[in-house]
C-alpha cells in the first residue's frame, strides 16, 4: 500500500513536469495557450464501503487544462499577421469544418486564400459591392489580379502661415529643374516656409510635390509655387487671407 502510494506520487510529479516541460517548449509558438496538471485524491474502497480508517492509495492525474489567458501581443513585419485582443478565435474551414485557433499567422496560398501553415482557411463576414455586411461567412481571398492604378487626382493641404512674416529679400526666381546641368533649385532665402507630399501620376509612379510659400508685400497675402520632383509646373498662384485668418479652398491644378 505504501509503495503504491509513493508510485502515484512519483506518476504525478512526472506528470506535472511533462505538462511544465510542454509549455516551455512551445513558448515561442503563435497562438500557444499554457497548459496547468490538475490532481485528484484515490481513496481506497471495498464492497462493503469505504471504512472509517482508510487511509488514501495516494494521488492520481484529474486532467490538463488550458487556461486562455490574454498573451503578449507581437509585431512583425508581416502585414498578413492578425492579433486577438481580449477573447474570441479566428474562424477557419478545413474542407467544410469549422476550426477555431488564436494563432494569427497567415499567408495567402496561390490562389489568393489568406490561410494557416497546415492550410485552413481564414473565415470573414462577407460584403457585398456596396459594402454591406450580409451576416454569412465565407473563405477570405484577396485579389490578387492586377489593379488599374488610381492617380492623385485631390490633395488637401492643412497648414498655418504666420502672419508676421516678411517678404523674403531674395527673389523666388523660377522656373527650377532639379535634373538640370547645372540644377536650378529655390533658394532658402527666397521663400518663408514650405512642405511635400508625394502624389501617384496615371501609371502608378510616386512622384514629391513641394510647395513654396512667399509673403509678398500686400496684406494677408502669400504667393504658392509648386515643384513637383524639383521641376516646376504652375504658379505662383495667390492666398488672400481675411482678417480673421481665414481663406476659401485654394485649388492648385498640378500637371505631371
Amino acid at each position: 500500500m505504501a509503495f503504491d502510494t509513493a508510485v502515484s506520487g512519483i506518476n504525478a510529479a512526472t506528470a506535472d513536469l511533462g505538462v511544465i516541460g510542454n509549455n516551455i517548449a512551445n513558448s515561442s509558438t503563435t497562438g500557444f495557450k499554457t497548459s496547468r496538471a490538475e490532481f485528484a485524491d484515490v481513496y481506497a474502497s471495498s464492497l462493503l464501503g469505504a471504512g472509517g480508517n482508510a487511509i488514501g492509495k495516494g494521488v492520481s492525474l484529474a486532467g490538463v487544462t488550458q487556461e486562455f489567458t490574454q498573451g503578449n501581443i507581437s509585431f512583425t513585419n508581416n502585414a498578413l499577421d492578425l492579433a486577438i485582443n481580449g477573447n474570441g478565435f479566428f474562424l477557419l474551414s478545413d474542407d467544410g469544418a469549422a476550426l477555431y485557433t488564436r494563432a494569427g499567422n497567415f499567408q495567402v496560398d496561390r490562389e489568393g486564400f489568406l490561410v494557416t501553415n497546415e492550410g485552413h482557411r481564414l473565415q470573414a463576414f462577407e460584403v457585398d459591392n456596396t459594402g454591406t455586411v450580409n451576416g454569412q461567412t465565407g473563405d477570405l481571398q484577396l485579389d490578387t489580379s492586377l489593379i488599374d492604378p488610381n492617380p492623385t487626382a485631390l490633395a488637401e493641404l492643412t497648414a498655418n502661415l504666420d502672419s508676421r512674416q516678411v517678404p523674403p529679400t531674395v527673389p523666388f526666381g523660377g522656373p527650377f529643374d532639379a535634373f538640370a546641368t547645372p540644377p536650378t533649385v529655390p533658394d532658402s532665402a527666397s521663400f518663408n516656409a514650405t512642405t511635400s507630399s508625394t502624389i501617384y501620376d496615371g501609371l502608378g509612379n510616386a512622384h514629391v510635390m513641394s510647395l513654396y510659400f512667399v509673403k509678398t508685400a500686400n496684406a494677408n497675402e502669400w504667393e504658392v509655387h509648386t515643384l513637383v520632383d524639383g521641376v516646376t509646373t504652375s504658379g505662383p498662384d495667390l492666398l488672400n487671407f481675411q482678417s480673421n485668418g481665414k481663406f476659401d479652398p485654394l485649388t492648385l491644378p498640378v500637371d505631371i
